[in-house]
């Protein structure tokens, strides 16, 4: 049920939810698989509350679900991190988004090459770094590569320039 009314609650009364749910998670800890259970409404609820710039509480949720091994919960912690919008902002925490994002580059996930190139590009930046991001960006996989394209456009719409960088390496790439 909480996951179903979370959109109604405060933040505060959803912070203390997902601390329920993570004593839930942890005392079922013989039972890894569990937060997968409920991962597309974990997701969907992380991204809600993200929209709405409720930091805390999507990270919180993404937190869950990328421990829990989803690739969309580690692609959109990486995001977070990469941005600064995690409680832990500390250069580590770059490298942790890059170790997060293997997996799904690993299975081909496009939301995961474009993390991975921004993080080189924006947070690391070194001529190097600028031509692996460039590389990352050709091998681009094109599954769901509209899903891709709709949430940078959307970002370059509000002037961020991220959603200029991604188009720019999309169109120089095909």
């Amino acid at each position: 049920a909480l996951l179903d009314t979370a959109s109604t609650t405060t933040g505060e009364e959803l912070s203390a939810s997902i601390r329920v749910l993570k004593q839930i998670f942890s005392h079922n800890s013989d039972l890894p698989e569990m937060p997968r259970m409920f991962a597309s409404k974990l997701l969907g609820l992380g991204l809600r509350v993200y929209i709405a710039k409720d930091y805390h509480n999507a990270e919180e949720l993404f937190r869950i679900l990328s421990t829990s091994g989803e690739i969309d919960g580690k692609n959109n912690l990486a995001y977070m991190i990469r941005r600064g919008e995690t409680s832990d902002t500390s250069p580590e925490q770059l490298l942790y988004a890059v170790r997060i994002l293997k997996d799904g580059i690993e299975s081909g996930e496009p939301f995961s090459y474009v993390n991975q190139a921004l993080l080189f590009a924006l947070c690391f930046g070194s001529e190097t770094d600028w031509h692996l991001s460039d590389d990352l960006m050709e091998a681009l996989p094109d599954t769901n590569i509209e899903s891709v394209q709709s949430w940078w456009q959307d970002l370059g719409n509000e002037d961020d320039v991220e959603g200029f960088l991604v188009h720019y390496f999309l169109l120089r790439h095909k």
